[in-house]
């Protein structure tokens, strides 16, 4: 089994850009637990997943997370990484 990323506009840059890719995942992890990995896949990652203003959104299986919330991921998921958007 395995999760999807989804990665958009800085994201995507920041992961060679890649739209999506795929993790292989045998148990179930934490979200925070993906970021960690994420991280040490694609450094560039990092700074993106600070909490504040400029943090990078999670959607789970279509669904955004909240800020801070850390909840199970498993085989089969798909994680969008959606960066702040600005525009008038």
């Amino acid at each position: 089994m395995s999760v999807t990323i989804l990665l958009f506009a800085s994201a995507k840059e920041a992961c060679d850009n890649l739209s999506s890719f795929t993790i292989p995942l045998n148990t179930p992890i934490t979200t925070d637990e993906l970021k960690g990995i994420l991280v040490q896949k694609y450094p560039s990652l990092g700074p993106m997943f600070e909490e504040g203003e400029d943090s990078l959104t999670i959607a789970l299986n279509e669904e955004y997370l909240l800020p801070g919330v850390v909840t199970m991921v498993k085989g089969g998921d798909e994680v969008a990484l959606i960066p702040p958007i600005s525009g008038g």
